[in-house]
Order: structure tokens, then C-alpha cells, then sequence
């Protein structure tokens, strides 16, 4: 797949500032967040339990009380930066993102946790962008533009 030179990751590896919900779950359970990046990245066919227990079994939770010690450098000494780094590859691959700065191995070796949470932001955006919605608030809407939206979306369905 030819990759535009242009084209980047929606954003950086630490920008953890995009989605504090994401950051907390990368830095307290990134298997959760992992194993449903894995679940999106396949479309489905492995299930969000499979990656969850692989990710595990390979050093997940050892890894994450190590990194609360070691900083980022507690997952070196599991087996998980193998595993996640196939399906980093795989969702760079769907989405045409260039390997960088780091190969995908070595992103998920240096820091595992910010790995797994940019994975879930560009997951995110991509999902926001295919699926269509209102362009703005439907909170502060009134009931007149709610109305107009909706038979807009229904026009276009047909």
C-alpha cells in the first residue's frame, strides 16, 4: 500500500492530554484497552476476551505494576511488546500510517502503555469519520433544528 508522504499519525505518542479517558486506561489496565483495539483492528474476528487473556498471560499485569516502578521500561521484561506489536502493524497497514519514529516492535518496547493508547485514538478518529452524526452538540439544540437533522440523515439514507 503506497503511503502519502503527508499523511501522519492523528497524533503523538504521548499526547496522552487528547483522551485522559484512554490514558487512565492505558496506565491502569491497558489489557482492556488493548484487547479492544485488537477487537476493532480485526474487525471482530479475535474476540475482545482472546486478546484480553493473551495479553495477560504474556506479562500484561506484571508488566503494568512493574511500570508503575520502572516507568515505561516494565513491559521489557514481558513478552507483550511481541504480541501488540503485530496488530500496531496490522492497524498501520488499514490505515496507510507510516512506521514512525520507531519500528512497531520498538514503539511497544520503549512504551507500551502510549502505544496502546494512540492505537485507540486513531482507532477512534477513524470510526468518528465513518460514521455520520450531528456536526455539532444535539445538547444545545432545540427541538426545531433536532427535527431538521434528523430528516437530513433520513434523506440521505435514501
Amino acid at each position: 500500500m503506497g503511503l502519502s508522504k503527508d499523511y501522519r499519525w492523528s497524533s503523538q505518542i504521548s499526547d496522552i492530554t487528547r483522551d485522559p479517558a484512554s490514558a487512565a486506561w492505558g496506565a491502569f489496565c491497558p489489557c482492556l484497552l488493548f484487547a479492544r483495539n485488537v477487537h476493532s483492528i480485526t474487525d471482530g474476528d479475535v474476540s475482545f476476551v482472546r486478546a484480553c487473556l493473551f495479553h495477560l498471560l504474556l506479562g500484561g499485569c506484571w508488566g503494568t505494576a512493574a511500570s508503575f516502578v520502572c516507568g515505561p521500561i516494565g513491559y521489557w521484561f514481558t513478552c507483550v511488546p511481541c504480541y501488540a506489536a503485530q496488530y500496531r502493524r496490522r492497524l498501520r497497514q488499514k490505515q496507510g500510517l507510516p512506521e514512525m519514529p520507531y519500528s512497531d516492535f520498538t514503539t511497544h518496547f520503549l512504551c507500551h502503555p502510549f502505544a496502546v493508547c494512540q492505537e485507540h485514538r486513531e482507532i477512534n478518529l477513524k470510526q468518528s469519520q465513518s460514521v455520520p452524526g450531528p456536526g455539532g452538540s444535539t445538547i444545545d439544540r432545540g427541538p426545531d433544528e433536532t427535527v431538521t437533522h434528523v430528516e437530513a440523515v433520513q434523506k440521505m439514507e435514501r
